[in-house]
């Protein structure tokens, strides 16, 4: 049962007023051949039908970088193993920079700035892949990093780097706020997942900016740029002090209404951070694991390997997962929460976010895709747009003019959670944690256009927390 709290298929009409979460006929079978995937039998069906031959839920996630189509299907066309990954995404990445200069040379700044916001995504892609040498992550983050932060403060004017406090360190972040207010935004502080960076889910936030929200894009500890030297852990919510100390000095932003938004595994960030610190007034979860330890010896062992090494090379994943456990976390959070499943993770196990929701009571609104894959990379707009209008409710906040959604307060396909039974073989008990790319390492076949090589400016290593 969900108890107390709302869930609604997002997919469904109205005839599906009642129905439990809709399950996945395949789910089981397609569970138990992720679980045998490793380098080996990934590298033999690579050498059959290359990677562009990968599934379009796969391939969502680099169109929802905003990389062009042609681009993403050159780049997987010329991987045939795992270790023509790094090369094949650097080699595009290039590209885009040089297409970036001459679109500058001609004064075509907005073409030039797209161009580098496509060959960050393209450094960013490169490393999705386990990569054995630490000076060649490196390289390919600091380049992504750079060519964005070069890109962003262009194409979204309001938009500027900043550092947030937290213990010894200070985490990078981007900070966008709306132009030309009339009163303080509400923030919405985007914790990514555990291969997603800030970089990545800023990229999302376009319709919330539209909206009228601010945005603050943060790498929590031991992701993207504040990964270098620091263990991937979800005990890290004692950040939420930074954050709201920048919140403070922000005449701009109202320490009211803050949100936190977690994708996958930065979603059991988002909750321990409000179990914590009752100034957050909402948070979102997309896709998050809620208990892993009755599954995490069925991750994928791709998946598996990048997280261990995301984690500064922890003992085992069975170490490592304990840290993102939520059942002992929920009872303390006060705030609304909005989750979102997908009846067809093959990352985290899709009866997880049901599970979550329960375990939140009157608190909880689950909204369920029963076509949906890990992250709904391919439901970007969407779920955004679900976001933006529950947000905008609990705020209560002027409405928007354009767009519309139907909301679960007057929604004809709304589950009467008190009568909503929950499958509890709904999914299998298996899968990954947030790692949401595979395959393994290469290296690239040209050198990475670092920023030691660009002679433009911008973030370098040196800016890194």
């Amino acid at each position: 049962m969900i108890e107390g709290g709302e869930a609604w298929n997002r997919d469904s009409g109205p005839e599906a007023s009642g129905e439990r979460p809709q399950r996945w006929r395949f789910s089981s079978r397609l569970w138990d051949l992720s679980a045998k995937l490793n380098p080996s039998s990934v590298n033999k069906l690579l050498k059959v039908r290359s990677a562009k031959s990968m599934p379009d839920t796969l391939k969502s996630r680099f169109k929802a970088m905003l990389i062009p189509e042609e681009t993403i299907d050159r780049a997987l066309s010329e991987v045939h193993r795992l270790d023509d990954w790094v090369g094949a995404w650097s080699r595009a990445a290039q590209r885009f920079m040089a297409e970036s200069r001459r679109e500058e040379a001609t004064g075509e700044w907005e073409a030039s700035s797209v161009a580098r916001r496509n060959a960050a995504m393209c450094y960013h892609a490169a490393h999705l892949v386990t990569e054995d040498d630490p000076r060649i992550v490196r390289a390919l983050r600091a380049s992504a990093v750079q060519a964005f932060g070069q890109a962003i403060t262009r194409l979204a004017p309001g938009t500027r780097r900043v550092g947030i406090p937290w213990r010894t360190r200070r985490l990078p972040a981007y900070l966008s706020i709306p132009i030309d207010l009339t009163e303080p935004a509400p923030l919405v502080v985007m914790l990514n997942g555990a291969t997603t960076t800030k970089e990545e889910t800023f990229i999302w936030t376009a319709l919330l900016r539209e909206r009228g929200f601010a945005i603050l894009a943060v790498d929590w500890p031991g992701t993207g740029e504040a990964a270098d030297g620091q263990p991937l852990s979800s005990y890290c919510d004692d950040m939420t002090e930074g954050i709201f100390d920048l919140i403070e000095a922000e005449s701009d932003l109202d320490a009211t209404k803050v949100a936190f938004f977690g994708a996958s595994l930065g979603g059991v960030v988002a909750f321990r951070s409000a179990a914590s610190d009752r100034r957050i007034a909402a948070v979102v979860a997309l896709t998050p694991p809620f208990d892993p330890r009755p599954w995490v010896n069925s991750i994928n062992p791709l998946v598996a390997r990048q997280l261990v090494s995301l984690a500064g090379q922890a003992p085992s994943i069975q170490v490592l997962i304990s840290d993102f456990s939520l059942p002992d976390v929920v009872s303390r959070v006060r705030c609304p929460a909005l989750v979102f499943g997908a009846a067809r993770d093959l990352v985290v196990p899709p009866d997880e976010s049901v599970k979550l929701t329960s375990a939140l009571g009157a608190l909880g609104t689950l909204v369920w895709y029963p076509d949906g894959s890990h992250c709904l990379f391919d439901r970007v707009d969407d779920w955004m747009l679900v976001t933006a209008e529950w947000l905008t409710n609990l705020f209560e906040l002027p409405a928007a003019e354009v767009g519309e959604l139907v909301t679960p307060e007057h929604d004809s396909t709304q589950v009467d959670s008190s009568n909503t039974p929950v499958d509890a073989g709904l999914a299998p008990p298996t899968a990954g944690d947030t790692a949401e790319s595979d395959p393994a390492e290469s290296r690239p076949s040209d050198p990475v256009d670092s920023p030691e090589n660009d002679d433009e400016t911008g973030p370098d290593e040196s800016h890194q927390a």
